[in-house]
């Protein structure tokens, strides 16, 4: 029975990877490849003021590969410039945000079928109700309607010209 990894044969560490992207990861080298366990791409946000000087640079983190469920992956260690240990306070947020994505229940819920589901119906073309007076026309449109015209998309400005045309 193969004896399954725990998070201390993964240190936390940055990762400076060759095409520039700086990772911050549980990481463990094995023979010609990296493993990668819950990676996460840091982003560098400068704050400049009035002046235009920087004044401060803030860290963001986001996942490395958006969307993926996979929480390892394996890359060739030809990928990777150089990996380094990382501050403790970068640490500490990781650690953070990793405890917090472990605690909710975020996956439960589809929400890619919902917001699909949403757009659907929202997309879908409303059945128009043919105004009456108690909805408050009067002028053309109210005119038309009298006389029988069943046109629903009228809005009654169609008897003026229109400045430009798309």
């Amino acid at each position: 029975m193969t004896k399954k990894p725990n998070n201390s044969d993964f240190p936390i560490r940055l990762v400076k990877m060759r095409h520039g992207e700086t990772l911050i990861a549980r990481v463990k080298r094995v023979n010609d490849f990296y493993v990668l366990k819950d990676p996460m791409t840091i982003i560098y946000v400068p704050y400049i003021n009035k002046d235009g000087n920087m004044e401060s640079t803030d860290i963001a983190f986001r996942d490395w590969i958006e969307g993926s469920i996979c929480k390892e992956y394996h890359i060739p260690a030809d990928s990777v410039l150089i990996e380094v240990d990382c501050d403790a306070t970068i640490r500490s947020t990781y650690e953070k945000i990793l405890l917090e994505t472990e605690n909710t229940e975020f996956f439960e819920t589809d929400y890619l079928s919902e917001t699909i589901e949403f757009y659907e119906q929202e997309s879908k073309p409303k059945k128009k109700k043919k105004p009456s007076k108690q909805d408050g026309l009067s002028g053309p449109t109210q005119e038309r309607l009298d006389d029988g015209e069943d046109d629903l998309d009228s809005n009654g400005w169609d008897d003026f010209p229109p400045r430009f045309k798309i």
